[in-house]
């Protein structure tokens, strides 16, 4: 056993360190996505995306409309499944996507709604109050002594899942995105605006580690957007934003993820800096575009001089091109590398 462990010992340390740094790395990312494709029907939306999400990233996912950003949003939430490709997420991790009109049936008392939020500790609620109904009626003290002690543990894990704050979250959340005055009607009698603004706080109350949200500030005033903005930066998990709203964009992520022609570019800032990166970004590309297109049409003309010089009656032959290319061999496209990752953009 000794031997055995002076030997793994002995090998050499930088590939125990790639191990390490693998594990390290898988460890610190909510969720991966590698080489994933999507379609819709015939129509391809986006393809070969690669991605790792780190955790307690608040990420701005933008682009055009039609880019698939929602698509993604459904992707990264599990409700739906890639054409191609792998997405994995942190083991035991919870993810949570905020659906603007889902469908509720029946006489459902709106506060109601929010509780869902709650599942888990409702029901060891419900458990802790069927125990103290028999603990009432129990005369044996001996099984009386016996359940006092299993409601105690039930108690501690009700402490600990923050059920004694249960109520005060819902109050908290409520006057927050501005719903408070609407807690005791019925869904049917709530507006679609109204109705988005609860699903919004029922999944803020459930407070995934994946939060995904869809232009949550929609139907919000000035005062509940601000109270939403304070409420996601000081968030624990992690957070991707799907907004037009560029103000709200700056005041809450630390990246930004853009979606364009397919493709998926990252930028370790806000919103305003990433405008500005994007701009260089661009002329940078430009300027190496026209760079190339000068480098190409020297070649082309050399290439031609050296062919005429290899014609009959000339004094030397050209068996090929100066840059060892062929003639008319492409020189490859511009910003076609797909792998993402934070940290580095990828054109």
């Amino acid at each position: 056993m000794y031997a055995l462990a002076s030997f793994l010992l002995s090998l050499n340390g930088a590939a125990w360190r790639g191990v390490s740094f693998e594990m390290e790395e898988k460890k610190l990312n909510i969720c991966s996505l590698r080489g994933v494709g999507q379609t819709y029907g015939a129509n391809l939306i986006f393809e070969n995306i690669t991605w790792q999400i780190p955790i307690g990233e608040r990420i701005g996912l933008i682009g055009r409309n039609g880019e698939g950003k929602t698509t993604l949003l459904h992707l990264l939430a599990g409700i739906s499944v890639p054409a191609k490709g792998t997405v994995s997420w942190k083991k035991g991790s919870s993810q949570g996507i905020l659906q603007q009109q889902p469908d509720i049936k029946g006489e459902v008392v709106a506060v109601s709604i929010l509780y869902q939020a709650f599942s888990e500790t409702l029901a060891l609620k419900e458990k802790m109050s069927g125990m103290e109904e028999a603990m009432a009626s129990e005369s044996d003290m001996d099984k009386l002594m016996d359940m006092i002690d299993k409601y105690g543990k039930l108690q501690e894990q009700f402490q600990e899942i923050g059920g004694y704050e249960m109520d005060a979250q819902v109050r908290k959340v409520a006057s927050g995105v501005m719903i408070d005055d609407l807690l005791e009607k019925t869904w049917q009698q709530l507006s679609g605006g109204e109705r988005t603004k609860f699903q919004l706080a029922k999944l803020l109350l459930y407070a995934p580690d994946l939060l995904l949200l869809d232009e949550p500030t929609n139907h919000l005033d000035i005062a509940a957007i601000e109270w939403l903005t304070d409420f996601i930066r000081q968030y624990h998990g992690t957070v991707v934003i799907v907004s037009h709203d560029r103000y709200f964009l700056d005041e809450t992520v630390t990246s930004i993820a853009e979606m364009d022609q397919g493709e998926l570019i990252c930028y370790q800032t806000n919103y305003s800096d990433y405008v500005k990166e994007r701009e260089e970004r661009l002329m940078l590309e430009f300027q190496q575009y026209q760079d190339q297109q000068k480098k190409d049409k020297k070649n082309e003309s050399n290439y031609q001089a050296f062919e005429r010089m290899g014609k009959p009656g000339n004094s030397s032959q050209c068996r090929s091109s100066p840059t060892g290319k062929k003639h008319g061999e492409s020189v490859g496209q511009i910003g076609t590398e797909k792998e993402t990752s934070f940290g580095a953009k990828t054109d």
